[in-house]
């Protein structure tokens, strides 16, 4: 990429916006933006919901995503919105599964997606699984403290986040009943002295995983 500082970025620049072409890379908080913007091409409306469950199956790489949300209009048929089924219906997981979008889904409480996701993942780093699971808890105890309090618009401050990470926090924590994650707390630390001890993680990873979405163990 050309530095705007340089003098041949300056000279071409006063030829006009349409002389510059920005090459750089989308971030990621930005690319849900970008597929909803993309979408609109082809009559098709993507909520920001939809937009990061296709990019957790295909990835960041714009070109991927362009021409899955190509397809996923060809499949729809007609102009219109989509839904995450519709995506998880007609796009496969092509990339790893990334530990935010299983925290994601634990938060959310939708234990169905979460043992999907869970299964995708390497069981020998159940541990550091376990240790990530019990972070995100910690982080929704504060949360739903701060929701109660009424501050919850400082949440990302608090937690030395950026906004757009925790904007499903305050609803996310309002989903648990007084003392919930407090107790969940503890239960992860029944687990990691369970996994310590030798107990089998595919037992003790799904009884925590009932446990956070609010499912009664088998």
């Amino acid at each position: 990429t050309l530095a705007k500082t340089t003098r041949l970025y300056k000279a071409v620049d006063a030829l006009g916006k349409l002389a510059v072409i920005n090459c750089g890379a989308i971030s990621r908080k930005e690319l849900p933006k970008y597929i909803g913007d993309h979408g609109r091409k082809y009559g098709l409306q993507i909520p920001i919901n939809v937009a990061n469950e296709l990019i957790s199956r295909v990835g960041d790489n714009t070109t991927m995503l362009d021409s899955q949300v190509k397809s996923l209009a060809a499949l729809l048929g007609r102009p219109g919105a989509i839904d995450v089924q519709f995506v998880e219906t007609h796009v496969a997981r092509v990339v790893e599964v990334k530990p935010w979008d299983f925290l994601d889904s634990l938060s959310a409480r939708n234990a169905q997606k979460a043992l999907e996701l869970y299964s995708q993942m390497d069981e020998s780093g159940a541990i550091g699984n376990l240790s990530l699971m019990t972070g995100r808890v910690r982080e929704l105890v504060c949360a739903r403290s701060m929701v109660k309090r009424g501050t919850e618009r400082e949440i990302a401050s608090v937690l030395g986040k950026q906004d757009w990470q925790v904007r499903n926090y305050a609803r996310w924590a309002r989903q648990f009943a007084d003392g919930e994650l407090e107790h969940i707390l503890s239960l992860c630390a029944d687990a990691e002295r369970g996994l310590k001890s030798g107990e089998d993680k595919t037992t003790t990873m799904t009884k925590l995983i009932f446990a956070l979405c609010g499912v009664s163990n088998m």
